[in-house]
Formats: structure tokens, C-alpha cells, sequence
């Protein structure tokens, strides 16, 4: 995982021209924060089951409205990698990047099947995950997550 704004440094550079599916969520949905992080989630857990579950629930509604505004039907037909680019608010409270994007990857690859873009999260389908971590300037606007969605041939 990368936090660095030098493209030589990244795990995924974003082609030009790029054709591949991607998902865009932008807001502030957990504070300052566009999602919350694994450490939030199991906070709720240890009030109680139903708040964990509660908040896992919000936040695949979220990803699944941006899936099927933004994929309109779109179904993969290869196995996929997916790249998670994460701009994260410069607001003093720096979060650890592990916590954030196990929490958010969990969440939006059950949403890509609640959705049926992808079959199932099992290796067979879903080969790796790549997340680079990026900081916006202050007062450049509402945080946002990029997910790209690149379909492998596996006919190698």
C-alpha cells in the first residue's frame, strides 16, 4: 500500500484512455471520512451484533446504488483484479490505511455480488486487490474512493 502522489510509486497507475469499469463514491458518509474503517465497524459489534450489522447495511446500500448507477448491468466474464484508489481529508486525524480499506473491500465485493456484477469473492473469480492511499489538500472537497475493475485473461 502506497500513500505517495508520485505515480512512479503506486501500486496501479490509471491508463490513459482507460477503458476499464469503474465506481466512483464520493461524499462524506462517516464524518469527515467517505467510509468508516474496521475499527469502527468492530466498535459497533462490541455494542451489539445488530449495530455492527446495521452499519455493515448502510454502507453496502451505498455501494450498491453507485454499482448500478454506475456499471448499469455490467457483469465480469473473466477473473478480475480490483484497485482501490482511497483520497482521504488532511484533517488531523490520519487512520491507519489497513483498518480502512479491509473495511470498505469487504463491503463493496459483497456488494458486487448482491448486485451480480461478480459471481462470488472466491479466488476463482476475484484474483488480488491492489489500494493506493492519497491525502487531499484542505478544503478541496468531500472525500472519495475509485474502485477499477480490470478483467484478467485467463486463457494464458
Amino acid at each position: 500500500m502506497q500513500r505517495y502522489d508520485d505515480p512512479k510509486k503506486l501500486q496501479f497507475v490509471v491508463p490513459d484512455n482507460c477503458t476499464m469499469p469503474k465506481v466512483v463514491i464520493t461524499g462524506n458518509y462517516f464524518g469527515s471520512k467517505c467510509f468508516p474503517s474496521l475499527n469502527n465497524l468492530l466498535a459497533e459489534y462490541g455494542f451489539s451484533p445488530q449495530r455492527g450489522n446495521s452499519m455493515k447495511r448502510k454502507f453496502m446500500n451505498i455501494c450498491n446504488d453507485e454499482i448500478r448507477m454506475q456499471l448499469n448491468g455490467y457483469k465480469v466474464s473473466k477473473p478480475i483484479i480490483l484497485h482501490y484508489r482511497f483520497f482521504e481529508p488532511r484533517d488531523g486525524h490520519i487512520r491507519d490505511f489497513p483498518n480502512i480499506h479491509s473495511f470498505f473491500s469487504k463491503v463493496f465485493c459483497d456488494s458486487l455480488q448482491l448486485c451480480k456484477v461478480l459471481p462470488n469473492d472466491s479466488p476463482l473469480f476475484l484474483l488480488n486487490e491492489t489500494h493506493d492511499f492519497f491525502y487531499l489538500p484542505e478544503r478541496y472537497g468531500e472525500p472519495y474512493i475509485e474502485v477499477y475493475i480490470e478483467e484478467i485473461d485467463d486463457s494464458n
